[in-house]
């Protein structure tokens, strides 16, 4: 069967889509591209905004679109949240499975396409992880370690735990394992992800379970960089930045949420830290890393955020050495306790609060980009434009780096390590030319 997988969403999801692909085709079915033509249509879906769910309807009602004999396979955080709005706003019938089911997608009779199939149960009893596994990323020069799965903290406008159930941990055996697939396959730089990769460990009974993870995994592959993802203020501990310090291999890259500067909304959002505890560990980060790259995300307009409380989330976005910022404005989810808030911020003020973020956001990452022009950085290189002599690639504190070479002389592919001296900064990249 030719097979198409469309996903939507986090690291985690693409990690199980490249590991279902990797399956089916080990079961003989092909996977194709978004141009081929397909027999089944997987879409892995994302429920975190309602925009989401939107763009999960236009790409099955696109899919059929292409081929209405196709059979229409979704998963993901929507199916498990809403599978009978999914199901009621498709005219047709598709085979749903939920989250707490998703590795049945690959025991599945995908020959069946004439019958409405749902597969979704009670994610909060799924008491261990799903064990998916990847040999090789597809298409990628970093790979994705999915440690844990599912989220404890229960945000107030979070749909999270309710579409991936409680937190679940990954064995440091089986994490181990993965990772040596990765490097096996050439792979250079792992991203440890996961849904709240700070609550790593804890339903295995260990307290410092990201310490002994990243630990075990920068010590046994010295070869590999490794990258952290986005980890909460209050979780990440001194003992984290003890090993990024102690280890070359720990990429100087710290994604830290602020969502809000201002401590009324922090908990009014069931966010459990201050907006001071962000102040400092950014500036602990930038004391004893200067050149790390720091990113936070912000949540604009959730219900009661008044001009002054976005007015300090704004100040401490200035104030601090973040280098970039991902801003978002409040979605209501149905379910979630910020559901029934009452509405304080329309539309045109949260997309006005939003654009100043990403204003100031945008000049701190030029600022942080032009610090490091006239100088030699080493890259992971990504993408090769042979004809014109052009390559991307990323440095190990997220720096995204363009350079020129001659495809004449330099023998240069994805996934080779590069030293660019940069010259130049253009739409949000470095300019350089390849010397090593």
């Amino acid at each position: 069967m030719r097979i198409r997988i469309y996903t939507l969403g986090c690291k985690v999801n693409q990690f199980e889509s490249q590991a279902m692909a990797e399956a089916l085709q080990t079961q003989g079915h092909t996977v194709v591209g978004p141009k081929d033509d397909f027999d089944i249509f997987i879409i892995n879906t994302c429920a975190v905004t309602s925009k989401a769910c939107y763009q999960a309807r236009q790409a099955i009602r696109k899919a059929l679109k292409k081929n209405p004999d196709a059979r229409v396979i979704a998963t993901g955080c929507y199916t498990q949240i809403d599978p009978w709005g999914l199901i009621e706003s498709i005219d047709t019938n598709i085979c749903v499975i939920g989250n707490d089911q998703k590795e049945m997608l690959l025991n599945l009779k995908l020959s069946s396409m004439d019958c409405l199939e749902i597969f979704v149960g009670d994610i909060f009893k799924k008491k261990t992880i799903s064990q998916f596994t990847l040999s090789k990323p597809q298409g990628r020069t970093r790979a994705y370690l999915r440690i844990q799965d599912g989220c404890d903290a229960f945000c107030s406008y979070c749909i999270v735990p309710y579409a991936r159930g409680p937190s679940r941990s990954l064995s440091i055996d089986k994490i181990i394992e993965q990772a040596q697939k990765y490097v096996d396959s050439g792979v250079k730089e792992i991203v440890v992800t996961g849904i709240h990769v700070g609550f790593y460990g804890k339903d295995l009974g260990m307290n410092d379970g990201l310490v002994k993870g990243i630990d075990e995994l920068t010590r046994r592959f010295p070869e590999c960089r490794f990258r952290l993802s986005s980890i909460e203020p209050n979780e990440l501990k001194d003992e984290i930045l003890d090993l990024c310090a102690e280890r070359e291999n720990f990429c100087k890259h710290f994604h830290i949420p602020l969502q809000s500067g201002s401590s009324r909304v922090l908990k009014a959002m069931g966010r459990k830290y201050e907006p001071e505890l962000f102040v400092e560990r950014t500036h602990t980060i930038r004391e004893r890393f200067p050149d790390a790259s720091i990113g936070t995300d912000c949540l604009v307009g959730f219900p009661g955020e008044d001009i002054s409380d976005f007015e300090q989330t704004a100040k401490i976005i200035e104030a601090t050495p973040v280098t970039y910022v991902h801003a978002f404005p409040f979605s209501k989810r149905p379910g979630t306790r910020a559901y029934g808030l009452k509405e304080t911020v329309n539309k045109k003020e949260k997309d006005r609060r939003s654009k100043i973020i990403r204003e100031i956001g945008k000049r701190k990452k030029e600022e942080f980009y032009r610090n490091h022009l006239g100088k030699y950085l080493n890259c992971l290189v990504e993408k090769v434009d042979f004809k014109k002599g052009k390559l991307t690639g990323r440095t190990q504190n997220y720096l995204l780096i363009e350079a020129l070479f001659d495809p004449q002389k330099s023998d240069i592919h994805p996934n080779n390590e590069i030293t660019v001296l940069t010259k130049d900064y253009v739409n949000e990249s470095l300019i350089g030319v390849v010397v090593a």
